[in-house]
């Protein structure tokens, strides 16, 4: 129903209110009253919404100084759930605007005179993003300010119909959007995103999460580091000239609820938290200097640093951390049907002998602790404050005998039968575990993360056999 420019195309009967309007589309000379227009509506609506009004945008073209436009002034208000219509609805509705547009997770009003559309969206969605990424690219780029243009006035003499005029228009949108992106130098390992929809979504909003971080807190950044694979991750300076990590996350349920880790460690063993901004899915966090792996270390002393970090992270967890029980529902559900998809890689008594541990494990848990299921040497990393911190966690509630899983199956400390039965023998004798239900949570893991999409990751699969044989 709204393309990135900001302009809502008419959809289905039942998306309208009202029915379908023909109107003529009429592109004019670019006109300083707009922006003066959006502060008066941005006032308004602030007044009538109070702190539902997460933030108040002038989006579209009529925000871009020079632009030829629609003589339509489009505002971007952003709450916590557009679905949650009696949180905003009866105030805008007291306010003068008009409903026309309901679509998932979008609502536009507009003013009875026709002149404001007011478009209703989720606080840090792709699509919040995307109209920021697009208004800002425009309003950087003279040569694209004038493609734009000329595009827009050569449909605008075509159609009479909003849909096919809107429609028409997002070929160049897409091509000056992707051209912000680049810009940014993504790391290839970012690349695998451009397979899914969210995941094409969510880098094309990365231009103006990174820009809208660097206004709030007051940041320069550097170039991304090339290692993510799921975050874009920048160092930064503030401007009181502290270092400090930039992670732009990737929304997905393993690092959901990072901050909350982070935050329940205070720094004690793990990198410090120092701002969360939920709504941008953006986390500023301690630097670690000079930040190399504890995976160089080699693999004695990585065990001897592990043994001594974990006690120290397995606090309390915090309320909204998913549970190692909810999660090994979700492997159990899940691994049988990757596992066909896949091929069936490996014989079927592997997969049968993880999901009997599945099965038993779960339920007769010890103590809960907060853990990390992706507690590898490659996620600690050498610092100043303490010797070694860990960065990076996805958080789990459950029993100490999980938080050994990553440690146990991390290739980087060696990658053969003796060496995991050694990981396995030498962190469970120093913590006092139980080794039977620490090898089985490890075994369960380790199949629950061999596979991407249809393909095994055939060091995971070597790892479980030599488990199941230890």
């Amino acid at each position: 129903m709204s393309d990135d420019a900001g302009q809502t195309r008419d959809g289905d009967a039942g998306d309208l209110i009202g029915g379908r309007e023909e109107r003529i589309i009429e592109v004019v000379a670019y006109r300083p009253e707009w922006p003066e227009r959006y502060h008066r509506e941005k006032a308004r609506l602030e007044a009538a919404l109070g702190p539902t009004a997460r933030r108040v945008e002038h989006v579209g073209s009529t925000a871009v100084p020079g632009l030829a436009a629609k003589p339509i002034v489009d505002v971007m208000v952003s709450v916590h759930d557009p679905e949650d219509e009696s949180s905003y609805l009866p105030a805008l509705e007291a306010a003068g605007y008009v409903l026309r547009v309901r679509e998932p997770g979008h609502r536009m009003f507009r003013t009875p005179g026709r002149d404001v559309h007011v478009h209703v969206w989720k606080a840090g969605s792709d699509d919040e993003q995307r109209h920021l990424v697009f208004r800002d690219r425009l309003r950087a780029s003279p040569d694209d300010r004038v493609e734009y243009e000329e595009v827009k006035r050569e449909l605008a003499g075509q159609f009479r119909d909003m849909n096919a005029y809107v429609d028409a228009r997002s070929a160049v949108i897409r091509k000056i959007t992707r051209r912000r992106r680049a810009s940014l130098s993504l790391p290839p390992s970012l690349r695998w995103l451009e397979a899914i929809p969210t995941g094409r979504a969510w880098l094309d909003s990365l231009p103006a999460l990174l820009d809208e971080c660097c206004k709030r807190w007051d940041l320069a950044c550097g170039s991304p580091y090339p290692y993510s694979q799921v975050s874009l991750v920048l160092p930064v300076r503030t401007t009181l000239g502290a270092d400090a990590v930039l992670k732009l996350q990737y929304p997905d349920a393993e690092s959901e609820h990072e901050a909350a880790a982070l935050a329940a460690w205070g720094g004690r063993g793990a990198v410090l938290l120092l701002e969360h901004a939920p709504d941008l899915h953006a986390l500023l966090i301690e630097r670690c200097v000079p930040g190399t792996s504890l995976s160089d270390a080699g693999p004695d002393e990585a065990l001897d640093v592990l043994i001594e970090l974990l006690p120290r992270l397995c606090v309390p967890p915090p309320p909204q951390v998913r549970s190692l029980e909810d999660e090994a529902r979700r492997w159990a559900t899940n691994l049988p049907e990757m596992w066909g998809k896949a091929g069936r890689p490996f014989e079927v008594s592997v997969l049968n002998t993880a999901l009997e541990v599945l099965s038993t494990l779960p339920g007769s848990q010890g103590a809960q602790v907060l853990v990390h299921q992706d507690l590898h040497a490659h996620n600690v990393l050498r610092a100043q404050r303490e010797p070694w911190l860990v960065i990076d966690p996805k958080p789990l509630a459950g029993e100490m005998e999980f938080a050994v899983a990553p440690i146990i199956r991390g290739a980087e400390l060696g990658h053969s039968a003796d060496a995991v039965g050694r990981r396995l023998d030498r962190l469970t004798a120093a913590l006092r575990l139980d080794r039977e239900r620490a090898r089985g949570w490890a075994i369960a893991q380790t199949l629950a993360w061999a596979f991407e999409g249809t393909t095994v990751l055939p060091h995971h699969v070597a790892t479980a056999k030599w488990l199941i044989a230890t």
